[in-house]
Formats: structure tokens, sequence, C-alpha cells
């Protein structure tokens, strides 16, 4: 990490990290002879976690009246455990924080809805009370059955540091996650670009650059080696690999640390068509 840079700041809710900021930052640089000051290399949170370190995510959220919703997303940018760890742990260029007691107070603010003020409504009976009571537990939920209005929580103001913490992140805490980091990071440090594989039945999806401009060619699955391989379960997943036109890479950690490669492709290759 460049000593200039300022670290991105990454809120973590339910054990997932999310980006939030849309706000910009740069570097600026002055002529000494003539005091020109000059401003360089503007840059944005997503942008940078994406040009410099490889860093994808997914973006989450919706665009304001934009119709294909399911199209295109926008910010949050959610990041995946593997990654959150890379960013913090190899790379150092992010700071965690915690902003789940603000998403509580969110909820508990929006289910308390204000019930009808008609003077006529006393009259409802205790059962139809409770019933309420219950609707008002879902704040979401009363709002779009009563018409009214439902705020979704969304970033704390940078201002408000009372409900910034700082997170200790312990992932990754099992044998499991272990395996799936340490594999993360040699396929990261071999300059892979990386996403989730779950469309395609893998744990992961390697690109040899940016996904907007390549296609996936391999899809990866994390495979425990003291596992065996049953010929079934490996023929499904050459079979679903294949008909992506991917190569099936099943990666395993041995007992010393090392990462071990093991790939399956279509005999013939993949055509050109």
């Amino acid at each position: 990490m460049d000593g200039t840079e300022r670290r991105i700041k990454v809120h973590v809710m339910q054990g997932r990290g999310f980006v939030w900021s849309a706000d910009g930052w740069y570097s600026v640089t002055m002529d000494h002879d003539s005091y020109d000051i000059k401003v360089q290399n503007i840059h944005y949170d997503a942008y940078v976690l994406r040009e410099k370190y490889g860093i994808v995510g997914a973006m989450v959220g919706g665009l304001a009246a934009f119709k294909q919703q399911n199209a295109v997303r926008g910010l949050p940018l959610q990041l995946s455990p593997e990654e959150v760890t890379y960013l913090l742990k190899d790379v150092g260029v992010i700071e965690l924080y915690s902003t789940d007691r603000h998403a509580d107070s969110m909820r508990q603010g929006a289910s308390m809805v204000p019930g009808d003020s008609n003077p006529g409504n006393d009259s409802i009976s205790d059962e139809s009370s409770s019933d309420s009571q219950e609707e008002e537990g879902e704040g979401w939920q009363y709002a779009l059955a009563r018409g009214t209005e439902f705020t979704i929580p969304s970033e704390v103001h940078v201002d408000d540091e009372a409900l910034l913490e700082h997170v200790e992140w312990t992932y990754p805490s099992t044998d499991i996650d272990r395996q799936k980091y340490a594999i993360f990071r040699d396929l990261k440090r071999k300059k892979y670009c990386i996403t989730a594989g779950s469309k395609f039945g893998a744990d992961y999806l390697l690109y040899p650059g940016d996904p907007t401009q390549f296609h996936a060619q391999f899809c990866v699955r994390v495979a425990p080696i003291d596992v065996p391989l049953v010929p079934s379960s490996l023929a499904a997943a050459c079979r679903g690999s294949f008909q992506a036109r991917k190569h099936l890479l099943f990666a395993s950690l041995d007992d010393e640390g090392e990462v071990l490669y093991t790939t399956f492709g279509q005999i013939g290759g993949f055509g050109t068509s």
C-alpha cells in the first residue's frame, strides 16, 4: 500500500463486508517553482479495489429510477470473507467498522410506526390490537401492508462516530475456511481475478483479467486433500464446467501448507465456436 493512500472503509454487517462510499479521493501535487497545485488520480473506492487490487466483489444495491433492477446493480459493493481478509491482512488497504448497532436502531425505529390517530378506531378489539403489534415487529411488512413509508438502513454518516466501531476480523476460523483462504490467496498471487462460482456449482471462477473483458477459464472447487473423490460427483462436476466451456480445477491444501491443483479438461478442447 502506498503511504499517500487512505484506507478504504469497509462496513461489516452479519459477517460480510460492504463498501458504501461513493465519494472520490485524489492526490495533489504542487510545483515548487510556480506554486501551482495539480489534482491527479481521482479514485473511487470500488474502482480502486477492482482496478488496482483485482477485487471484484458483487454490487448488491439498486439503482434509483432504473427499470431493469436485476440487470444492473449499484452500491454497496459486497465483499466475500476471503476478499475482506486478503485486503485486510495481505494488502492492508482497508479498515473495518461495524454498523450492526446502527442497523438495529434503524429496524427498531422503523417498527415503531405510529398507529391510526382516528378516534373512531377506539372500538378495535384486543385481538386485532395484538395482531397489529405483531405486524409492527417487522417494519417493512407493516409499511407494505399499510401503505406507509419505511426507511431502508444505509451507510452511517461519517460524522456519527458514536455508531462506528472497529471490528476484530476473525475469518478464517475453521479448517475449511483456512483451506479456502489459503487457496484464494495463492490464486491472487498468481494474478487471477476471482469471483464467486456458485452459479456454476463451484467455489470460485477464475478470470485472466477483469470479468468485463474476459470469460472465466476455470471453475474452482476446494477439495480437502484427505477426502476421496467420488467418480459420479467428479463426472457431474466436469459436465457442469465443460458445458460452460470452462476447465474444472480442484484445489487442495496439503499438510505442509502447499496448495495443489488438479485440472480436468475436455478432450480436444472446447473448439472455436
